[in-house]
């Protein structure tokens, strides 16, 4: 009998540690990795600017609004309009020059550098005209509306005309602006409809700088086209 338990102990012994053995292990699942947020894009870009010799004033060419002074300084800008805008340096004693915020804001790091040049002998300042040579509108927006509110950015379209005069004393011409004008009120294309103005500096200033204008909305939520002729001349005469 103390045999028979004897052995019965030891089976038992043995199952008891053959079942252990079979114990399931813990089931680890592994997690994934968390995912970084993709950047999102500024909504401003700061635009530095140096110029030689230092001290000039930034300005918007819109408005003519100071954006930071002075050189060197930084101005800070809406993502949205920098692909439109353009800046006045200005300086005491040298003529203002025109510059596009695109041309800093496309290049990672970029920084707006001038150097002014040194003034000619001073000589009597004849303001550059502008006339509008007749506006053709297809759609139901006014026209007086119309030529309001482009009138209102004349000094921006002069400003393109300025900049060309200091190497072309005797540049004058037409610069023609096709631009359609959406449900909106926003111009969504603007381009040259045969300009004959001989610099495409300029022509691409003025085209450009329709591009930015906003307009009332039409109660008729109809698209509206406009050819918009503008005349350029040096000379003194009846301006806009």
């Amino acid at each position: 009998m103390i045999a028979v338990l004897a052995a019965i102990t030891v089976v038992g012994a043995v199952l008891v540690s053959t079942l252990s053995g079979r114990r399931p292990r813990p089931r680890v699942e592994s997690m994934p990795a968390a995912t970084a947020p993709a950047p999102q894009p500024k909504s401003a870009f700061h635009v530095p600017v140096v110029t030689e010799p230092p001290g000039a004033s930034v300005l918007a060419a819109e408005d003519h609004t100071l954006l930071c002074a002075p050189t060197p300084c930084e101005f800070e800008i809406a993502r949205e309009r920098a692909a439109f805008a353009m800046v006045s340096l200005e300086l005491p004693g040298h003529l203002p020059v025109l510059a596009r915020v695109s041309d800093v804001t496309d290049v990672p790091g970029g920084t707006l550098m001038l150097t002014f040049g040194r003034s000619p002998t001073p000589s009597p300042y004849v303001r550059p005209t502008l006339r509008e040579l007749g506006v053709q509108i297809h759609g139901p927006l006014p026209v007086d509306v119309v030529r309001r509110i482009v009138r209102q950015h004349f000094g921006r379209f002069r400003l393109c005309y300025e900049n060309a005069l200091r190497l072309h004393p005797g540049l004058e011409g037409r610069v023609t602006t096709r631009f359609v004008i959406d449900t909106r009120g926003a111009v969504s294309t603007a381009s040259d409809a045969g300009s004959d103005l001989p610099d495409q500096g300029v022509v691409h200033c003025v085209v450009s700088s329709f591009g930015s204008l906003t307009f009332p909305e039409n109660d008729q939520k109809k698209v509206v086209t406009v050819v918009y002729p503008i005349g350029f001349a040096s000379a003194s005469g009846p301006s806009m």
